[in-house]
């Protein structure tokens, strides 16, 4: 199955409202980092993608999945345009600064406590956690801001720089969820609760 929309929008950016929208009004399943944590052997797939480079096949992955938002989605973003050259992108966003409070507070939090044992239940999402955000996105520096709220605006330019423009909408989905409307060609849009 191809995928139809890929959300390429960092976790905390308004993905939940977008995953929503898009299976209320007939885009799903939508692969999201809570599918992930619902699913260990997801998990497992995820990390193996992960180990393999940001270009490796994940179509293990995606599974029955219509839609990607936020992660892991967000971390496979290239090989997914690649993969399915006419799906519709869209990129979450939000201000900055309060992006990075809420990662600070989530996942940054998450990856700056040591690993669980081995045998925990979180264990492979909390090593897939590392490995992809920490080591892979932000370069295991939570604490500098500026860093982080960098790679947020390197991601994006790189997301502006690699899909054509009548493919891609960025949206604040807190303000302007609106647009999705039009973007889809979708006559109404039931909007998220």
């Amino acid at each position: 199955m191809s995928i139809r929309v890929i959300g390429t929008g960092f976790g905390r950016t308004g993905n939940g409202v977008l995953k929503r929208v898009l299976e209320r009004n007939g885009f799903g399943p939508t692969l999201h980092g809570l599918s992930i944590t619902q699913s260990q052997d997801l998990a497992r797939t995820c990390l193996r993608a992960v180990r393999s480079g940001a270009q490796s096949d994940i179509s293990a992955l995606l599974g029955p999945a219509q839609c990607t938002v936020g992660w892991p989605g967000a971390y496979f973003w290239r090989n997914l345009v690649a993969m399915n050259p006419s799906a519709k992108v869209i990129h979450t966003t939000r201000d900055p600064n309060a992006w990075y409070d809420a990662m600070r507070q989530s996942v940054c939090a998450r990856l700056a406590e040591p690993l669980p044992q081995e045998h925990s239940p979180d264990f492979i999402l909390r090593l897939l956690e590392r490995e992809m955000l920490g080591d892979g996105v932000f370069s295991n520096r939570f604490d500098d801001k500026d860093h982080v709220i960098g790679a947020y605006h390197a991601h994006e330019q790189a997301v502006r720089a690699a899909v054509p423009a009548d493919r891609l909408l960025i949206v604040n989905m807190q303000t302007d969820a609106d647009q999705v409307h039009a973007f889809l060609g979708l006559p109404q849009l039931a909007k998220a609760a």
